[in-house]
C-alpha cells in the first residue's frame, strides 16, 4: 500500500502489485554533499484506488523522497524493471 499526499492537508491510500512499479529516475544530490537522500520517480502501471473502490489502468507518476522511510532492499527490489519477471511464477 501506498500513502501519498494529494495536497498539504489530503492524502490518498492506493494498492500496488508490486510487478506494476518500477523507478523511472534517481534523483539524488550526492554532487552538493547529501548522502543518502535519493528519491525515485516512480512509474505505476495499474493500481488499486481505495478511495473510490476501483482498479485504475492509466499509468501514474509519484515521487519517493529522499527522507522517506525504507528499507534499502526491499525498496530495490520493489522499483527494479521486473518485466522479465512473474512468468514463472504464475505456471505454478
Amino acid at each position: 500500500m501506498i500513502n501519498f499526499g494529494e495536497s498539504a492537508f489530503t492524502s490518498s491510500d492506493i494498492i500496488v502489485d508490486i510487478r506494476d512499479v518500477k523507478s523511472i529516475v534517481s534523483l539524488g544530490g550526492d554532487d552538493l554533499g547529501e548522502e543518502n537522500k535519493d528519491g525515485n520517480v516512480l512509474k505505476l502501471s495499474k493500481y488499486y484506488d481505495k478511495k473510490t473502490g476501483q482498479w485504475v489502468n492509466q499509468e501514474r507518476a509519484l515521487t519517493l523522497p529522499g527522507d522517506a522511510f525504507r528499507d534499502r532492499t526491499f525498496l530495490d527490489w520493489i522499483i527494479s524493471d521486473k518485466s522479465g519477471e512473474g512468468q514463472l511464477a504464475d505456471d505454478f
